[in-house]
């Protein structure tokens, strides 16, 4: 009994033995992580942004017409309710040390509004007020600006800009109906499908201004300017197809200055600015418009528009 306890013992303590007498396993190295390059353009310290929004809006256009010598008012011409779809792109490129590029451009429509065309006594008696729908219009405008941002960290930007912007407004007024009277201007009515008067407008406007950024985050953005306009030209036409003596178009022109002012609220990635102008606002239009004067012509005395 005690020589099978002591081959027990003996034998253990050998596999004991010669399982310390073997090398420990070789410890193999990580693999290495691929690092991808910086592009570049990042190489360089440039930086770019593009991106495309809808935009929704509304407003006015009007206008008032003097006699020669300015002895008074003859006619005033005034689109309201006007709503506006448009498309646009927009763009920026940023240099790291501070420069900056940015722009946009956009087309769109204006399907609906009323034109009131009222002409006073004495150059036609009795007064007259006529309304049209308006139909078919269009806008169209693009805005380019350099600068240069003085305050530059990493979640804010503040800087410094001049640029161009410009507007183009189109819109159409359909039939004629009287409202105040007179029974020598449309009357009867004319049919609210017929084209009666067009109007465009083309303003021309230089910015001077300033632009911040907020990114206190990553995909996350807040951002605006405030531009002041020192000059804006404005050179327009206005044809009334009813009448011979207008066929060609009155042509305007003015100056005048006003300010701009654009606001973009959050918004994610380039993927989803379709639906950051929910809140979004723009106020592109000018703040002081200019008086439009239209060949000193007092407007013939008939049944036309």
């Amino acid at each position: 009994m005690r020589i099978t306890i002591a081959g027990l013992i003996c034998l253990c303590v050998a596999q004991a033995a010669s399982a310390a007498e073997l090398p420990p396993p070789p410890v193999l190295a990580p693999a290495p992580i691929p690092v991808q390059p910086p592009s570049r353009f990042l190489q360089q310290g440039l930086f770019f942004e593009f991106g495309a929004r809808y935009w929704y809006s509304t407003g006015s256009l009007s206008k008032d017409l003097f006699a020669v010598g300015d002895v008074g008012l003859v006619s005033r011409l005034t689109y309201s309710g006007l709503t506006g779809h448009a498309a646009e792109l927009f763009g920026s490129a940023k240099q790291i040390d501070g420069w900056f590029v940015n722009w946009n451009a956009g087309l769109g429509k204006i399907p609906t509004g009323t034109l009131t065309d009222e002409d006073f006594p004495p150059f036609l008696v009795p007064f007259s007020s006529t309304t049209s729908n308006q139909g078919e219009g269009s806008l169209g405008y693009a805005t380019f600006d350099l600068g240069y941002n003085f305050v530059n960290s990493n979640t804010w930007t503040v800087g410094l800009f001049g640029g161009f912007n410009f507007f183009r407004e189109s819109v159409n007024a359909l039939g004629c109906v009287q409202t105040a009277g007179n029974p020598g201007v449309c009357v009867p009515g004319i049919s609210g499908m017929g084209l009666t008067i067009t109007e465009r407008a083309d303003w021309w406007s230089a910015r001077l201004g300033v632009s911040a950024e907020w990114i206190p985050f990553n995909r996350f953005k807040l951002s605006g300017n405030a531009a002041w306009v020192p000059f804006t030209r404005l050179e327009a036409i206005d044809t009334h197809l009813l009448r011979p003596e207008l066929l060609g178009g009155v042509p305007e022109s003015a100056h005048g200055s006003g300010v701009q002012l654009e606001g973009n609220g959050p918004r994610a990635c380039a993927a989803t600015r379709f639906a950051s102008t929910v809140s979004s606002f723009d106020l592109r239009r000018l703040g002081r418009t200019p008086t439009r004067q239209r060949n000193n012509q007092p407007p013939a005395a008939d049944n036309r528009s």
